[in-house]
């Protein structure tokens, strides 16, 4: 019975998986946040009667890739089902390293179990900086592989490594934060040299994709565009505005009411003149809003709004630290530390929490 278990892991794991995806596809799923349904509109053509190469927070080769789908078959949801698809094949490959690693003892099904509740929750609440870490997770677990296994062929090319790129790709950033995040925990838990080198691979595709980004925007024409979009983000995001949106409605009314996304900049041109200017006023608060409190509000607002997601972490903690509570612990309190020493900076979104744990 056992054998039977371990020969079909994969195959039950990957047609429940499959299953569930065709279940959500015809259920009421959304997008967790308004960037996926611009950027969708922007691709498809519905934004501007014709679809549109960039897209703005997507690498500019994914944007255009997706342009010429809608081009041609503009019937077909390819926006959605790109992200569905890729967070299917991504899952696929996470339960096989799983089966690989642990066979189809029960910690490996409690294991694939915890995948599957992330998987499907994040079906249901779609969001592009999920979809590239689920991606960049699992490709890169799928190159680290095991510590055992001392020979050189993740220095390669692999299959697996197409995950890490589609993950790329659909948000660059997200690739450069796992790399820097397991670095972080291998230095200081658990110290296996062969990781560096097995992560010289995804360095590189990183590098080579970031300096095709800023070719093809050059040569578009687009630097202007991207450079506001920036701006806008660097201040709409800012967490000395987001987290204290109501100190700002005497402060100053404009900046308040662009915070709720109330600001049209399409309507009042000078309006952009102002974002370097917010943007200095914010960080030159930076400093007087850290404290304890600012800390507590900006968790609290995640417990807020992510109940399963946080119940689901409580759980799958308490199981790791049956696995081992040493190395569950140390790697616990790395992220936290670098979630607190990072929040003056940026703000901690429910993506990053998920992105994290």
């Amino acid at each position: 019975m056992g054998l039977i278990q371990e020969k079909f892991f994969v195959q039950f794991w990957g047609l429940l998986g499959g299953l569930a995806a065709l279940l959500i596809w015809y259920l009421p799923w959304r997008f967790q946040v308004n960037d996926d349904e611009v950027m969708m509109w922007l691709v498809s053509g519905a934004y501007t009667g014709s679809p549109e190469s960039y897209a703005v927070f997507l690498h500019p080769l994914l944007s255009w890739g997706f342009s010429l789908l809608y081009k041609f078959a503009p019937g077909v949801l390819w926006y959605p089902l790109v992200w569905f698809t890729l967070t299917y094949l991504s899952f696929l490959v996470s339960v096989t390293q799983v089966k690989k690693k642990l066979g189809a003892t029960l910690s490996a099904q409690i294991w694939a179990l915890f995948l599957f509740a992330l998987y499907a929750h994040f079906l249901f609440f779609l969001q592009f900086s999920i979809v590239s870490g689920f991606a960049v997770f699992s490709g890169l677990i799928a190159r680290f592989g095991n510590p055992a296994e001392q020979n050189d062929r993740y220095s390669r090319l692999h299959r697996t490594d197409l995950l890490i790129l589609f993950g790329f790709l659909v948000r660059p950033e997200v690739l450069f934060l796992f790399l820097a995040g397991a670095t972080c925990i291998n230095v200081l838990v658990f110290k296996h040299t062969f990781l560096y080198k097995r992560s010289a691979v995804p360095l590189l595709l990183g590098c080579i994709g970031y300096g095709i980004s800023i070719l093809w925007i050059a040569n578009a024409d687009l630097s202007n565009f991207e450079q506001l979009n920036r701006q806008r983000s660097g201040v709409f995001d800012h967490p000395t505005l987001q987290l204290n949106k109501e100190a700002f409605r005497a402060r100053n009314p404009e900046l308040y009411f662009f915070s709720h996304g109330m600001i049209d900049f399409g309507s009042d041109a000078k309006l952009v003149e102002k974002l370097p200017i917010w943007k200095k006023e914010l960080d030159n608060m930076r400093w007087d809003w850290i404290s304890p409190d600012a800390v507590v509000k900006s968790f609290w607002t995640y417990v807020q709004h992510e109940h399963f997601l946080l119940a689901l972490m409580a759980v799958f903690f308490a199981f790791s630290l049956l696995v081992d509570w040493s190395k569950s612990v140390r790697i616990a309190a790395v992220l936290a530390f670098g979630m607190l020493a990072l929040s003056p900076f940026f703000l901690i979104k429910v993506q990053i929490y998920a992105l994290v744990f």
